[in-house]
């Protein structure tokens, strides 16, 4: 037998069991009874939506591009769905944020796309596995998968959730994960949150009381009208509340900054010395992100006019800029188009443009190296700048 068959063999072998044990699970966890909530707030009304503003180069974009583009916003939701905290009984919270009990998990509260990494096999290891149990009578949740490590999904699906949160249990402990990322002790410290209660990988954190704000998903999140007077859990108000950490009403937005993701391990520009050459012509300082700290993070937006960043959670940090200000992204066309930056932007009133680029290995998802059209990227820049308003504009 070849080294690879070898190899191959057991993962197939692993493969059908773990299909075999999937299919039993949830064979099992169907028959039983769904898991309620004890008690349901209704803490947001149903209200209407935010509207889309298309980039601003949508008319020079490749054609595929901005057809992608002009069709989320034509098929964009119209209105946001109410709102609601949960109180769930007896649960049990995994590091990644799945609460479950048994082999049922909690449904209302997890998005679908997060559903399915819990379910079946999941549940079975969770007590085929020896795990460390600790015990509270009461405490809240307000990540997921996603949130528990992404500084995006942190600061735009779950800070919401914490204003809910505040509203109706102000001085109760939060779960996070262990090791916690300094932006989310941080951001929950600004909004007034102080005691956390730290869930390691090899614990579960078993609540009597679990509460649980609900999570919107981000597509309609991102497009709230705080204008409609239903701003009370908006992402714009929690803007607001980290910025009054920093702002200085006096400052004016004049820098031009560009946001290397050169030290992460994934998804960076490869041909980012020629990038760096044609941002240096119109003004661009480089800047890396994960050497500040949040609070400068913050600053560094208050003071800059236009931001150019390639497709990542940096690019979060948009929603610190002023509103007329700018934004370009570098997306990577080979990938699904991942428009996150795009709602933000929009919902915060940013002039947003994109300059396409490619994968460098022609692999069709999010992760890889990119290069980017230095051509086009020339371009974008001159109608970007070409839009921007006077300085005095910007206050």
């Amino acid at each position: 037998m070849s080294i690879q068959g070898f190899f191959i063999k057991p993962y197939f072998l692993y493969s059908m069991l773990k299909k075999v044990i999937d299919f039993a699970t949830a064979k099992l966890s169907r028959l039983l009874p769904a898991w309620e909530a004890s008690n349901v707030i209704n803490t947001f009304p149903e209200s209407a939506a935010h509207r889309y503003v298309l980039p601003g180069n949508i008319d020079s974009m490749p054609v595929e591009v901005a057809d992608h583009y002009r069709k989320l916003v034509s098929d964009a939701p119209k209105v946001i769905p109410a709102l609601r905290l949960y109180t769930v009984a007896n649960a049990n919270v995994s590091w990644h944020g799945a609460m479950f009990n048994n082999l049922r998990l909690f449904k209302p509260e997890m998005s679908p796309d997060v559903d399915g990494f819990f379910r079946d096999s999941f549940l079975l290891k969770q007590w085929l596995q020896p795990k460390r149990v600790r015990r509270y009578d009461e405490a809240a949740l307000v990540y997921d998968i996603w949130s528990a490590q992404n500084y995006y999904h942190w600061l735009v699906e779950s800070l919401p959730r914490l204003l809910a949160l505040r509203k109706y249990y102000p001085t109760i402990g939060l779960l996070v994960p262990e090791p916690t990322p300094s932006f989310i002790k941080v951001t929950v410290s600004i909004l007034g949150f102080e005691k956390l209660i730290p869930i390691k990988k090899d614990e579960i954190a078993k609540v009597k009381s679990l509460i649980v704000p609900e999570k919107v998903p981000y597509l309609v999140m991102s497009l709230e009208d705080t204008t409609s007077g239903q701003g009370e859990f908006s992402l714009t108000t929690v803007r607001d509340e980290l910025l009054r950490e920093v702002d200085n009403p006096t400052l004016v937005p004049h820098r031009r900054i560009y946001v290397s993701r050169a030290k992460q391990s994934v998804r960076r520009v490869s041909n980012e010395a020629a990038v760096g050459q044609v941002l240096e012509k119109y003004g661009f300082e480089t800047v890396f992100f994960e050497d500040l700290s949040f609070t400068e993070q913050m600053e560094l937006m208050r003071e800059t006019a236009v931001l150019v960043g390639l497709h990542g959670a940096n690019l979060t940090n948009l929603m610190f800029l002023h509103p007329a200000t700018t934004v370009i992204e570098l997306i990577n066309v080979d990938s699904e188009k991942y428009l996150f930056y795009f709602f933000l932007a929009s919902y915060f009133k940013i002039s947003y443009y994109a300059a396409t680029c490619r994968s460098v290995t022609g692999d069709v998802n999010n992760q890889v190296d990119v290069v980017v059209d230095i051509e086009e990227l020339n371009s974008v820049i001159v109608a970007a700048l070409s839009g921007q308003p006077e300085a005095s504009m910007l206050k």
